[in-house]
């Protein structure tokens, strides 16, 4: 058996099962504090540090995009890498404006 103090107060964990039933009750309420706290942080910026942080966060994502390009054609040059990353996002573009998202129907069932 195994202590863990936790936000009630302390708990015994009887079992590895026990632990990972309990973690999976937790990680919503912990997801939706972390939510609730960025939302917080984000409302406290100033509109220079929003639109800085959006910058980052593109060129973040664009790198994390260019990389999984670069894992799915290994052999492929940087301007090969970047010609499907444009590709991809010009067809995202195509998507958003003919109103297909990722949670919605297909768009020719």
């Amino acid at each position: 058996m195994h202590s863990r103090n936790c936000a009630g107060g302390s708990i015994t964990i009887v079992s590895k099962k026990v632990a990972i039933e309990m973690m999976d009750e937790e990680i919503p309420a912990l997801a939706g504090a972390i939510y609730r706290e960025k939302v917080r942080r984000a409302r406290l910026q100033s509109i220079e540090q929003r639109l800085l942080a959006g910058s980052e966060l593109f060129v973040y994502a664009t790198s994390i995009a260019r990389a999984g390009i670069q894992h799915q054609h290994p052999t492929w040059t940087p301007e090969q890498v970047r010609a499907e990353l444009r590709r991809r996002m010009q067809l995202s573009k195509r998507l958003d404006y003919l109103g297909y998202s990722p949670s919605s129907e297909p768009l020719n069932p």
